[in-house]
This record gives structure tokens, sequence and C-alpha cells, in this order.
């Protein structure tokens, strides 16, 4: 009975999907991959800046998790516990969650375009200075 409070809308276009993000009262992101523990997927920035809570179906150890307890704007539950994510959804529907959407914004900066560039930049700087180095580092 997910459709009486979850739409559906399979591909739709960015600027489509950003305006959909905006009006709605909580956003998904699924990263259920265990073998993508420091994949952070591009959605991940752009949620942070809709104001709106954050469901994260993440596996454990995750970097998203880290991203999203750190800017407090959402909560995570591992894809492998269905049941907790059925009564997740079903409190979201009785409005019976007991969740504080409380963002950090000092932290959600840190994410922004322009600092994760600006990091980036840092970063080729340093390696280019070097005379030898490991990409791994």
């Amino acid at each position: 009975n997910l459709d009486t409070f979850i739409e559906y809308l399979g591909y739709c276009p960015h600027d489509k999907a950003i305006e959909y993000g905006r009006s709605s009262d909580y956003l998904l992101l699924i990263v259920s991959n265990p073998k993508w523990i420091h994949v952070i997927p591009g959605k991940t920035y752009e949620y942070l800046i809709y104001n709106k809570p954050i469901i994260g179906l993440v596996s454990d150890g995750n970097s998203v998790v880290e991203v999203i307890n750190t800017t407090r704007t959402g909560f995570t539950i591992n894809p492998e516990e269905t049941d907790k994510i059925a009564e997740i959804l079903k409190k979201i529907d009785s409005n019976s969650l007991e969740f504080t959407f409380s963002p950090n914004e000092e932290e959600i900066k840190k994410y922004s375009c322009e600092n994760l560039t600006l990091k980036l930049i840092d970063f080729l700087e340093k390696i280019s200075n070097e005379k030898s180095y490991n990409i791994r580092e």
C-alpha cells in the first residue's frame, strides 16, 4: 500500500527532478551496493540543499551515512533491513515518525560545489608540486 504516499515518476529531466525534490516531503536516496563504501552519488549533494529530510537506504559503513549524519539532514537505514524500512514508512504515513529535522548549515556548506572544487584544486596543486606521489594517499 505504498502508493498512498509514494509516487513513482520514472525518469524525468534534471530540472523537473529538482522541482519534484523541492516539493517533496521526504527525499529517498538509495545506495544499496555494499561495495560502494566510498561512493557518494551526486544526488546526495543536491539533496543537501533542498532543505527536506533524506531517507537514506544505505549500506552500513558507506560514506553517505557520515554525510547525512554530520549534516543532520536525515537518517539512514541499511537496505537489507526491510522490516525497519516498512516500519519507518508506516510511521511517516501516520505522521508518527519521531525525527527532528535540524540541518547543520555549516556542515552542509562544506559539501557545496565551491568548497569541494577548492578542495580538489588544493589536492591537485599538492600532488603537482611533489616529484613523486602516490595517487592513493
